[in-house]
Formats: structure tokens, C-alpha cells, sequence
């Protein structure tokens, strides 16, 4: 349900038995950062690509909401946080998400998987921003990011294909 406060507007989502307000630019900011897994909150960008106070905006609210956490580490060499969402916020991606193709859907991650990557995991974030800035002025459209994890559950998919119903494989 879309409402208008203070001449923003702001759609109602149901997460469970609640119901959240969301600003377009915290429902984009759950996306990116559902779809990264862990993204570092300075490179956060707002719809016109520009790095933005998001920590004390839309991050805020979305934490308050049990949405997305802090991570409780920092990039030494930046000293730059990062954040992840809670299962809560994927719950809410997912389900209110298009299932026209699930095939071609885009994922979203909650959590950090491997503590000892989530630097490395952050940077994918940053050489997306510099691929997609490429790609946009090249009039490419972004349709979803997949992940290294998400590739290679997807090659072995691909791979053990003819294999699914044989008795003998």
C-alpha cells in the first residue's frame, strides 16, 4: 500500500504479522545490500548514484525495522563498516518479489557466511559500482548480480543434469 507522509512517498509492507514503512530508497538499499550479502555502508549510492549520509538515514531505519545489522567488523585499511541482512529483511525481499522467471530471479543473502571473507565479499560490491557505471554508459541494463557461490551451485546443477533419476550414477 502506497502512502504519502510529509509529501514522501512511502509503501507499507507486510513482514509477517507486521507492517513496516519504507522510503523507495531504503526498499533499493535492501535490495543492493540483499543481493551483495555484505556491502560496505560508505559505498552505498541513492538512485542518482551519488554516495549519500546513509548511515544516519535509511540505515538507521531499516536496523530499527530488524532489517538489516551492522556487522561487527570494520575494514582496518578503511576503517569502513559494513552491513548484511537479517533473515527478517530477506524474508521481506522474497516475498514481495515478481515470480514471473525464478530461474532468472534475482537472489538475496542474509548474513555472512564466511567471517574470514567479508572484506573480500565487500570489495565484489565496489567492482560492481565500476562495472555498472561502465555498462550504463554503454545503455546496458543491470537485470541481477549472481554470486561466486550462487554460480557454482548453479554449474553443478548444470553438471549433474543427465545424472538426476539414474539409479547407476
Amino acid at each position: 500500500e502506497l502512502v504519502v507522509a510529509d509529501g514522501i512517498p512511502i509503501v507499507l509492507v507486510d513482514v509477517g504479522d507486521d507492517t513496516v514503512r519504507l522510503r523507495g530508497s531504503e526498499a533499493r538499499t535492501l535490495a543492493t545490500v540483499g543481493a551483495f550479502r555484505v556491502v560496505p555502508i560508505d559505498d552505498l549510492r541513492d538512485v542518482a548514484g551519488r554516495s549519500g549520509d546513509m548511515r544516519h538515514g535509511d540505515i538507521e531505519h531499516l536496523r530499527s525495522e530488524g532489517l538489516l545489522e551492522h556487522v561487527a567488523s570494520v575494514d582496518r585499511e578503511t576503517g569502513t563498516a559494513f552491513v548484511t541482512l537479517t533473515d527478517r529483511g530477506r524474508e521481506l525481499l522474497e516475498s514481495h518479489r515478481s515470480r514471473d522467471d525464478d530461474e532468472w530471479a534475482q537472489a538475496f543473502h542474509a548474513g555472512v557466511t564466511r567471517p574470514r571473507e567479508m572484506v573480500h565479499d565487500a570489495q565484489v560490491y565496489r567492482a560492481y559500482l565500476k562495472a555498472a557505471e561502465r555498462l550504463e554508459r554503454e545503455e546496458a541494463r543491470i537485470q541481477r548480480v549472481v554470486l561466486e557461490h550462487d554460480l557454482k551451485r548453479e554449474y553443478q546443477r548444470f553438471l549433474q543434469e543427465p545424472n538426476r533419476g539414474r539409479r547407476d550414477s
